[in-house]
């Protein structure tokens, strides 16, 4: 074959697991799945032209591929596999939106359905085609034509062209290349490639004539003036790569003091400010002579403090309770200080003048100052001609001028997550810190549950007048500690997980004390409710064990101690209790003295030996529990001589017993093996069955309507890119975005194991994929109430050590039949206040796709709905109809280039736990009739009240046999009537007076409610206190009540009086705030 040199030469060459082509008009060309598109632009590509040139930050072999546009596709239904299966069908794609015009072949292998690892079979070189270039020299214009090695074998007459065929040695996947190798051209064969021939034709000139608008900028501009406002401004963080009192001491003090110096000296200089945590700080070490100054700046309306929250929080990853705590936090404190609002000459364009830390040198004003002033001078002075004005000003001004010249403008509905920069030609999404670090973000959650109970029974306490018998402004003192802390860990940084390495140790030492502090807050408030009230002792003690999270001082509970529970939701709550004890031989009667059904179950440990050793010595007593909101409630534990039948019974292959000496209890339990094929659990509303293979769930059987759906449960990773990609960045490998991290459990390579512990209580099946990863899924043995209807998944994962599991992000991935869309539409909670639908656009990258999941997130169609709720933030997506999937935790050693300058190598072992509720809608012509778009996305409300209880956790507090005389009430609600079903208590705290020097006085609490509205299309749970009134009285709920004021959201203003909350002044979905005077 002959070879011309003008020919161009360029290689490639496929992976077999990738598709290769795609006809489009009878058209083929070389086509990319949605995951491993390299590029994500505004507008469309041709779809072989590449910039070969722009090689900033990007792979060698990366090959820079357009989005694929097609829409309009739906998978078949057909839900007989896993996100990676074993079988060799593959699942064909058709377009029915467009027969006549599109015809695509094996579209979408990723995110087609379960077709994101081929088979081992098929993962052979054999299978790799070549493909092959033909380019013809007949003329400059000829295109590029692509053509496989069977279409060369079809068509003859391709033989007398000139072709240059080579094939590329073969190339391992795992080596994470790009999926074409392309050969540059070389500069001395570029210019043989074109034609310089000059045209036949000559070129006619053609006069072109303005086109008449309706509208003419210039001239409509000219006629207004621009008022342009210089506002100083600096940007400082609590806590990120320095501790918050580094930052202070370092910089933040310095910053504070020279604005206040230069304010006055020049003295039309403005200036705004954001954290007040620093400047609370501040206040408290400065002179009263800058605190006088300052005063003066603000109300002068030169110096203004934007926002007013404690710190800068994340918009993502914050829950409710956080974001509203840290604003109340610091508006409360600011109204102290009375800070009043501002207004200074208006203008129109906004222009911040400063930066990151900037002013903390005091030339830095004069110089920004004089600078800028001599522009406004020439400016103002020359108005006529700039038709301009500059002032320096505050961002209240900018919304004053904007107001008065138009008094309505329109809203908006949505956010701006997610979102992307382009800083190196491609864009970089900050979606990876919706999942960074989740061990922290379970942590904070853990310490607003904490925060949220430790201000409840301190305001019950307080209203009781149970401290009449002693000081308790240490107490408060300790409150209000814990309240700044928490505030300020709420900052973007923090909450988000983008911390440098020493930094997320003094987090988590900063976490760990003001818990201890809370915890001594709780037992002494709820000593004294619960105690005689002649006596002052403090005889409870916090008990505190769950996996992965807070444990108090490790005590097991022996026969004759008694637990306190208390609920400090407003609705009452059905859940499961546990505690550690020595002696099985147990039984806990309630305040009714009637028994208790309890469960006991193991306490086991997996070994490196791929065996799970029991333990002799210790075991868990679990008991289902019932009770009111805002009540304690008194459980007492009583030694029986055999409680064999309350003993679960153990299926497992791989489990031994521990080899301690002693002569500790009997061994309760009954061990059995386990039988092979797909294995079953049962409870009153479910029937689970699990895959024999990976020991997940697959399948789900409703009893009260007898339909079988489809829960496939699995686990994936992501492998992460080294461009873009790191504590803030989500970027997949392009050419193999996908692992499968149970292929060798799969193949049969790896062995896993399986324990099954049932009981009178829970039935709960876990699979144990070595020490990364371990599932765990539980159902409740309950006729009624939320609970008896989930599905409870707890997941830990575990990297060891670094650099092992490097460049994974694993993932949790739901896989059912319900038709949500094309494109699939997910509604998530913004945290956990609304909830927005999303719609995945498959078409683009994954990355874009991400979104932040604080509390739940559901798919649905006209008849089922699946809702998956969480106790932490993710980052959730789906890749394709009827899926959910859930990011867990990643460790990425690349330093994304945003500020933090690290990587993510410091995972520990992290327990997390979802929830998985089934819910079919009522079948009703009324709610059928109305177009569901048209109406708002709301969960269910058991959806709402077990997001509340996996936020808020029941709070256990132990008494020990000796101190048991001081408990004198085995019952205590604290409230006289529940609160309506659909209105939860985010928090009710005590506000500190000063009455003298020395004396404090305590009579006020502010009580901030949310009505949590919830869909009507979906029966729930009847025991629920809902009567449709929407009325209620604070003082008909609360005791020792003497006026009730509705004020602003952080009440600061003194409000009104009110006996009645009503929908008007409570409407759905909205937040309101109660001052509460005792």
């Amino acid at each position: 074959m002959s070879k011309s040199p003008y020919h161009l030469k360029v290689h490639a060459e496929l992976f077999p697991e990738y598709p290769q082509g795609k006809m489009l008009n009878n058209k083929q060309r070389p086509k990319m799945s949605t995951l491993l598109s390299a590029v994500d632009t505004i507008r469309s590509k041709s779809d072989t032209s590449f910039k070969m040139s722009r090689r900033e930050n990007r792979h060698p072999n990366e090959l820079r591929l357009t989005r694929d546009t097609f829409y309009n596709f739906t998978h078949p239904l057909s839900f007989d596999n896993v996100l990676f299966p074993l079988d060799n069908s593959l699942d064909k794609i058709s377009n029915n939106s467009y027969p006549d015009k599109i015809t695509v072949e094996s579209f979408y292998k990723i995110p087609k359905t379960s077709r994101f690892f081929p088979p081992v079979e098929e993962q052979k070189p054999s299978n790799m085609q070549e493909i092959l270039h033909v380019f013809g020299n007949e003329s400059a214009s000829k295109k590029t034509i692509f053509r496989t090695s069977s279409d060369i074998g079809n068509d003859k007459s391709s033989e007398s062209n000139d072709l240059h065929i080579r094939k590329m040695p073969e190339y391992e996947v795992d080596n994470d290349k790009a999926d074409f190798l392309i050969e540059e051209v070389t500069p001395e064969v570029i210019p043989m490639y074109y034609n310089y021939t000059v045209p036949v034709n000559p070129f006619t000139c053609v006069v072109l004539q303005p086109y008449n608008a309706d509208i003419d900028a210039q001239d409509k501009f000219s006629k207004f003036d621009i008022e342009v406002i210089l506002v100083p401004r600096t940007h400082v963080d609590s806590i990120w790569k320095q501790s918050f009192d580094q930052y202070h001491n370092n910089t933040v003090n310095k910053i504070l003091s020279n604005l206040v110096k230069k304010l006055q000296f020049y003295k039309n200089l403005t200036f705004t400010w954001n954290e007040v945590s620093h400047l609370s700080q501040w206040w408290q070490t400065t002179t009263q002579k800058n605190r006088s100054a300052f005063r003066r700046l603000v109300r002068g309306g030169r110096l203004e403090i934007t926002t007013g929250g404690w710190v800068e929080p994340d918009e993502a990853t914050i829950h409710l309770f956080g974001l509203l705590h840290q604003l109340m936090e610091a508006e409360l404190l600011l109204e102290q200080y009375s800070k009043t609002g501002t207004i200074s000459s208006h203008n129109v364009i906004i222009a911040p003048i400063g930066g990151p830390y900037h002013y903390e040198q005091q030339t830095e004003f004069d110089f920004q100052y004089n600078n800028y002033q001599k522009i406004a001078d020439f400016v103002n002075i020359n108005r006529e001609i700039y038709k301009a004005t500059i002032d320096f000003g505050t961002p209240k001004d900018y919304f004053k001028k904007i107001l008065e010249k138009n008094r309505s403008y329109p809203s908006l509905k949505g956010d701006f997550l997610n979102f992307a920069d382009v800083s190196s030609g491609t864009p970089a999404y900050w979606s990876g810190f919706f999942t960074t670090r989740p061990l922290l973000k379970i942590l904070l959650r853990r310490l607003e549950s904490t925060l949220r109970t430790t201000e409840i029974l301190f305001s019950f306490a307080v209203s009781s007048n149970v401290f009449r018998h002693m000081n308790i402004s240490d107490l408060f003192n300790l409150l209000m500690k814990s309240r700044e802390t928490v505030a300020r860990l709420h900052d973007r940084n923090v909450v988000s997980g983008t911390l440098t390495a020493n930094v997320l140790k003094y987090v988590h030492k900063k976490i760990l004390t003001t818990v201890k502090d809370c915890w001594y807050i709780q037992e002494t408030s709820a000593s004294l409710i619960s105690i005689k009230s002649e006596r002052n002792i403090t005889y409870l003690q916090k008990y505190v064990y769950r996996n992965g999270e807070f444990i108090s001082a490790f005590r097991t509970v022996t026969p004759g101690d008694q637990i306190y529970v208390f609920n400090s939701l407003s609705h009452e709550r059905t859940e499961i209790v546990e505690f550690v004890t020595r002696n099985p031989n147990v039984r806990i009667i309630d305040h009714n003295k009637k028994d208790v059904t309890i469960q006991i179950n193991p306490i086991w440990n997996y070994q490196s030996e791929n065996t799970i050793k029991i333990s002799r010595q210790f075991f868990t007593i679990s008991f289902v529990i019932v009770i009111p909101p805002m009540t304690l409630e008194l459980f007492k534990i009583k030694e029986t001589y055999d409680a064999s039948s309350s003993a679960s019974t153990i299926y497992c292959v791989s489990c031994i017993m521990d080899d301690t000496p002693g002569n500790g209890p009997v061994f309760p339990f009954n061990i059995q093996p386990i039988e092979i094929g797909d294995i079953q659990l049962e409870n009153y509303k479910h029937r689970l069955i699990f895959d024999e293979i990976t020991g997940l769930l697959k399948t789900v059987f409703e009893k009260d309507t007898n339909n079988k759906k489809s829960v496939m449960i699995d686990y994936g990773a992501f492998k992460s890119n080294h461009i873009n990609s790191g504590m803030f960045l989500f970027n997949t490998n392009s050419s193999k975005p996908l692992h499968d991290i149970l292929s060798p459990y799969r193949r049969g390579v790896k062995t896993k194991i399986v324990l099954i512990v049932s009981g009178l209580v829970t039935t709960e099946l876990t699979t144990i994929f070595g020490r990364l990863l371990q599932s765990s899924v539980k159902i409740f043995n309950l006729m009624n109430g939320p609970f008896s209807k989930i599905i409870c998944v707890e997941t830990k994962t575990d990297y060891e050590a670094s650099p092992k599991n490097r460049e994974l992000e694993v993932f949790l991935s739901v896989q059912t039949d319900i038709v949500n869309g094309n494109p699939p539409e997910l509604v998530i909670d913004n945290n956990g206040f609304q909830y927005t639908p999303r719609y995945i656009n498959i078409s683009r990258r994954i990355e874009s796709n991400i979104y932040p999941m604080t509390s739940l997130a559901y798919i649905q169609d006209y008849q089922n709905r699946l809702t998956l709720l969480t106790d932490h933030a993710h980052g959730v997506t789906c890749l394709q109809e009827g899926q959910i999937v859930v990011m867990l935790d990643r460790r990425v050693l690349y330093n994304d280039g945003r500020g933090t300058g690290e990587g993510l190598a410091d995972n520990g072992a992290t327990y997390h736990r979802h929830v998985i509720l089934l819910e079919n809608f009522i079948r009703s012509k009324t709610f059928h009739s109305v177009n569901r778009k048209a109406t708002l996305q709301l969960p269910s409300l058991d959806a709402l009240h077990l997001a509340n209880a996996l936020n808020y956790h029941l709070d256990i507090f132990f008494i020990d046999r000796s101190q048991t005389e001081h408990c004198y009430y085995t019952f205590l609600p604290l409230i006289k009537t529940p609160f309506p079903c659909d209105v939860f208590v985010i928090n009710f705290r005590l506000i500190l007076y000063k009455t003298s020097a020395e004396k404090l006085s305590i009579n006020t609490a502010l009580i901030t409610l949310q009505r949590q509205s919830f869909t009507c299309e979906i029966n729930h749970f009847q025991q629920h206190n809902c009567n449709g009134d929407y009325s209620f009285s604070i003082e008909k709920i609360l005791r020792n009540v003497k006026a009730v004021y509705q004020t602003n959201l952080c009440g600061t203003e003194d409000g009104t009086p009110i006996s009645k909350v009503n929908k008007g002044s409570f409407a759905p979905m909205e937040l309101s705030t109660i001052r509460v005077y005792f």
